[in-house]
């Protein structure tokens, strides 16, 4: 499976995703100022919205088809900063027929 690279848009700005090989996914962002919530700060409804786009974008690549968020729980440990490159790592997993997908910035 290839890398996939977003060109960004208004609501996102570029990311990647990259398999692992170990069934995980890694993920790049920066965020611009364009995204701050609190100065130096990454607003939390473009981090949650960053989350729910990764991570659906994971659950097509191990299986046929598109899905859509049926919920996503966002726990906010620590302040995203404006201009780093932030990385995600994505974990997902198929439990009583449902994909259960895991992601977290480190």
């Amino acid at each position: 499976m290839d890398n996939i690279v977003s060109t960004g848009s208004k609501i996102l700005p570029e990311y990647e995703v990259m398999p692992q090989g170990d069934g995980s996914y890694a993920s790049t962002v920066r965020f611009t100022e364009h995204f701050s919530g609190v100065e130096g700060v990454v607003h939390g409804g473009v981090v949650s919205m960053y989350f729910d786009e990764i991570l659906g974008w994971v659950a097509s690549q191990i299986s046929d088809h598109w899905w859509a968020t049926a919920y996503l729980r966002v726990d906010y440990r620590a302040p995203s900063p404006i201009g780093e490159t932030l990385r995600a790592v994505i974990r997902p997993v198929l439990a009583a027929g449902a994909f259960f997908i895991f992601g977290l910035f480190c």
